[in-house]
């Protein structure tokens, strides 16, 4: 399904140009990179809804511009409006006809992460308003399937979780990598790391 909406339409495939803090984690890196890969297809961005008059007014002038029948790469989560975003999006798909791809890179409810209520019901409704979805991997396409009732043809594993890298992979003998946040109730098991003996931990990540 995904081959079949991105056949024929790169010449009409947006995505919202969200500006990511300045963070070294997976998330932010995540964002970027997919924003690089898009940009070489050709994919036009558009600004973000973003919690300033200026920049709202910018996000639907730029979206009331979009030709019919385009279509959009939303990153999820987001961290911009998500309220207006659902509502521009939805409104664009009646009268538009456009097609949205999801792009999950992670699922608040899987990380045990408390989320207020106007986040958590417009996260649902986002992940709704897609045509397809591209996930991690087969375990998050079940639970999507499971706990959203997101039809199976419509979800794309790509069974990797990293997008680019540029530099060389160095070799270091009985040495593992771990990249990530470091914090103790996000990864209690590093730890624990020290009790394994003859390997060398290199650890990448804040906390």
């Amino acid at each position: 399904m995904l081959e079949e909406f991105v056949s024929g339409y790169m010449d009409k495939l947006f995505y919202f140009d969200c500006l990511s803090p300045n963070e070294h984690t997976a998330a932010n890196k995540a964002v970027e990179d997919v924003k690089s890969i898009l940009q070489t297809l050709g994919a036009r961005p558009l600004p973000a809804f973003e919690n300033k008059i200026p920049s709202l007014f910018r996000s639907i002038f730029a979206l009331i511009l979009c030709p019919s029948r385009s279509v959009f790469l939303l990153q999820l989560p987001i961290d911009f409006l998500s309220r207006v975003t659902y509502f521009a999006i939805a409104f664009l798909k009646r009268v538009k006809h456009i097609k949205v791809i999801a792009l999950i890179h992670d699922i608040d409810e899987l990380r045990n992460k408390p989320l207020f209520y106007e986040r958590k019901t417009y996260w649902r409704h986002l992940m709704h308003v897609a045509d397809a979805y591209i996930v991690h991997n087969s375990r998050m396409s079940e639970w999507m399937i499971q706990n959203h009732n997101i039809p199976r043809d419509r979800l794309t594993s790509l069974d990797l979780f990293d997008y680019l890298y540029s530099g060389a992979l160095p070799r270091q003998g009985d040495s593992v990598a771990i990249a990530g946040n470091l914090a103790l109730d996000k990864c209690p098991y590093i730890y624990s790391l020290k009790n394994i003996p003859d390997v060398q931990w290199n650890l990448f990540g804040p906390n």
